[in-house]
């Protein structure tokens, strides 16, 4: 999150002090929406709670739905933009593997990306979009995958496996706590860097144990 602006004298803000001003305001919309739900919420609790008048919120956003998918939006639009040239410039294939959902495991976890997923779960039916917007991300992270676990295999650094069977497997190791998380709302299931090394090395063990040695 970007934290609260500085408080700034009279007068025109800066485009920087505006632009701080802009992603404060959705920090703090998504995490009122993610705590109280979209129907509890209004225009003056959060601008209440960034500490600004209901019009500076106004002159940005018409109205709560409007700021709402503001909110969202820019935490899937996030998404989308991490990562894209993340396993580029990566040689070995299993360690673009590595590296991709090691990243992905990293970003399932955020407070925020947890906040955005439970008010997809919550108010989804009101905003099919957004979902659609969640699903489209998901559909490139797994195209993504499945290209990476191919040049695995066929650089034989993986054995030859149903490419779904070990994305899904992937998942389940790394982004299923995540999803747990979301449901329990218990800080003490996000994954460590130890504990991703530990999740990483039995994948890899078991991918090379099942290795063909001839």
């Amino acid at each position: 999150m970007s934290g609260k602006p500085t408080k700034r004298g009279l007068g025109r803000p800066t485009k920087s002090e505006a632009k701080a001003l802009d992603a404060h305001v959705l920090d703090e919309a998504l995490a009122l929406f993610g705590s109280a739900g979209f129907a509890a919420v209004s225009v003056e609790s959060i601008a209440l709670r960034c500490g600004v008048g209901k019009n500076t919120i106004y002159r940005r956003y018409p109205d709560k739905e409007a700021l709402f998918k503001a909110a969202v939006d820019r935490e899937i639009t996030r998404l989308n933009e991490l990562g894209q040239e993340l396993s580029q410039h990566v040689s070995d294939p299993l360690e673009a593997i590595r590296l991709t959902v090691q990243q992905m495991s990293k970003v399932l976890h955020e407070p925020q990306v947890i906040q955005m997923m439970r008010l997809l779960v919550a108010e989804g039916h009101r905003f099919p979009h957004l979902a659609e917007d969640m699903d489209r991300w998901l559909t490139a992270l797994f195209k993504r995958l499945d290209a990476l676990i191919e040049d695995a295999t066929a650089s034989g650094r993986m054995p030859k496996r149903p490419v779904k069977a070990v994305r899904e497997a992937l998942f389940t190791l790394f982004a299923a706590p995540s999803l747990n998380r979301l449901i329990l709302d218990d800080q003490s299931l996000n994954i460590s860097d130890a504990e991703f090394d530990l999740r990483w090395n039995l994948f890899v063990g078991g991918a090379a144990a099942s290795m063909d040695p001839s």
